[in-house]
């Protein structure tokens, strides 16, 4: 589990990393998380990269593809 960070990796792909210190403990995030889960198993074979956001768009948590 992590969060786009915006950078790019070795061959153009984006790194993701961990949000530093996200409320995970907040209504939003505990109502988002089981669904980003289930999308994120969703597009698992798809080169896509997901996140959950506040109002402020501080990200709260995300899913980046799993380079095997």
């Amino acid at each position: 589990m992590a969060a786009l960070d915006g950078a790019q990796g070795a061959v153009g792909q984006p790194r993701c990393s961990v949000p530093e210190q996200p409320n995970l403990d907040s209504p939003l995030a505990r109502a988002a998380l089981p669904i980003l889960d289930r999308l994120h198993e969703q597009l698992a074979d798809d080169p896509v990269s997901i996140m959950i956001t506040d109002r402020n768009g501080v990200v709260l948590s995300g899913r980046c593809p799993t380079r095997g």
